[in-house]
């Protein structure tokens, strides 16, 4: 799942502030990193822009969880109203078998 990044986070190579992430590479990173860690080429975004881009996407997940299950909803409520059917003409198929041998 997508995660907030915070301004606080240190890079781990060195140390510094978080500002950037590599969309290439996947990874955070600090001013150096751009530089020194051959990202410079890289399409990358800042922090703000990643985590704006983070809420979107989270957002648009959870309208497509919702919509997901307002139709599995539906769905159910269809199988359930289809299997009564089916089991209402069984039973009624069922009697008149029965009634019918012990007729004879």
């Amino acid at each position: 799942m997508l995660r907030r990044i915070s301004s606080t986070e240190l890079c781990k190579i060195h140390f510094k502030e978080i500002e950037y992430v590599c969309i290439n590479d996947k990874k955070v990173l600090c001013r150096d990193c751009l530089f020194y860690e051959k990202h410079s080429e890289h399409e990358k975004l800042t922090l703000k822009e990643a985590n704006e881009k983070a809420e979107e996407v989270g957002a648009l997940l959870q309208k497509i969880n919702e919509k997901m299950n307002i139709d599995l909803g539906h769905i159910n409520k269809l199988i359930e109203s289809k299997r009564a059917e089916i089991l209402g003409s069984f039973t009624q198929r069922f009697t008149l078998l029965i009634q019918a041998i012990q007729i004879h």
